[in-house]
């Protein structure tokens, strides 16, 4: 399982370790209409608008579930807000783009640690460097869905 480690701060919440994390590691400040909250051990991204508006419920979607002490980061959150990092962020190719999608792992000369994973404009998700490997988090043909988690 990809897991990516930090500790909380004296008196930080999950909300705002999850962001300080997006901020030093990506360089992503997230929108100022946009909105990380945290019900019910799931973190959800609203609008600040459209949470407004008259009605029950939430809006927006999950960006993670917080379990045992730890955030696990959907990938659709990294596809929406990935677009604004500005570190540590991998552009690769057709070929490799087509292998990260489909193969559990490429292999990439880059150092350990997470990275954004772009091909060309478009913005793939996250993935993590082990060892020269790039690992996928993306459901290959009889492999189990790899999770983000983030331990706080």
């Amino acid at each position: 399982m990809l897991a990516m480690n930090f500790t909380l701060n004296p008196g930080e919440t999950q909300v705002q370790a999850l962001k300080r994390f997006l901020e030093q590691r990506f360089g992503i400040t997230l929108p100022k209409d946009v909105i990380l909250i945290e019900h019910q051990g799931v973190i959800r991204v609203l609008n600040k608008e459209v949470m407004q508006l008259p009605g029950k419920g939430f809006a927006g979607f999950v960006a993670g579930k917080i379990s045992n002490g730890r955030i696990e980061v959907k990938n659709e959150f990294f596809q929406l807000f990935g677009k604004h990092a500005k570190h540590n962020v991998i552009n690769l190719t057709l070929e490799q783009g087509k292998a990260f999608v489909e193969q559990p792992f490429i292999p990439i000369n880059l150092s350990d640690g997470y990275y954004i994973v772009k091909m060309g404009r478009h913005v793939l998700g996250i993935g993590l460097v082990v060892d020269k490997r790039l690992y996928s988090r993306f459901v290959g043909k009889g492999r189990k869905r790899v999770n983000n988690v983030i331990e706080l």
